[in-house]
């Protein structure tokens, strides 16, 4: 048995004590905001251990870890704080990382919009999984939700606070005129959607 405990929230890192067979075993920091990130590490400290690292080996490798391009990736625009996640999605991914950055939201005293995108390797399952992710977001204290082609907008058109677009210049100009420097916009899809050209199109209107 593995977990978590005396977790610290700072700017941008988490810090938490690691339980492992319900005894102490090392203090560990994750440069992350995200509270789902910590059972990432739990997970990496485990696999540590059954190949044999110490536990100062996993601590190093954890602590020196940096988040890819896209990947968490915080950005401003405008005032408007953007948590760029559009390397990739999956259902179990979106609705995790929805509920870090819409805790975060409330943490830092902002409030919490989303981005999303297709789910490119939903299949057959793809309204069953996006039927989901709506009846998440319905519980959550979110602001907007913006999607992103016709598809998620005809699924996501019951929301009363929901926005949909088929272009990344309309739907940069959607957010851009929604949001302001009290907002957290979480933009997440598969790779193949593109998403981050829809941050582009608003770094582009901030410079007008």
């Amino acid at each position: 048995k593995c977990f978590a405990s005396d977790i610290k929230v700072e700017n941008n890192s988490i810090k938490f004590k690691v339980f492992d067979s319900e005894k102490y075993s090392l203090e560990m920091k994750i440069y992350s905001k995200f509270m789902h990130n910590i059972q990432n590490a739990l997970f990496a400290y485990k696999v540590g251990k059954i190949y044999g690292l110490t536990d100062k080996q996993i601590k190093n490798g954890l602590e020196s870890y940096k988040q890819e391009s896209m990947r968490e990736e915080e950005i401003e625009v405008n005032g408007i704080t953007i948590i760029n996640d559009s390397y990739n999605s999956a259902f179990e991914s979106l609705t995790s990382t929805i509920i870090s950055v819409e805790r975060y939201a409330n943490l830092v005293g902002k409030k919490f919009n989303v981005l999303i995108g297709d789910i490119l390797e939903a299949g057959s399952d793809k309204k069953q999984l996006f039927e989901k992710v709506k009846k998440q977001l319905k519980r959550l204290n979110v602001k907007n939700v913006f999607v992103f082609n016709d598809e998620l907008t005809l699924m996501f058109g019951d929301l009363e606070n929901s926005f949909g677009a088929n272009s990344y210049k309309e739907m940069a100009k959607i957010i851009y005129e929604k949001l302001d420097n009290n907002d957290i916009l979480l933009v997440k899809a598969s790779r193949g959607v593109g998403l981050e050209r829809v941050i582009e199109e608003m770094k582009g209107m901030q410079n007008e």
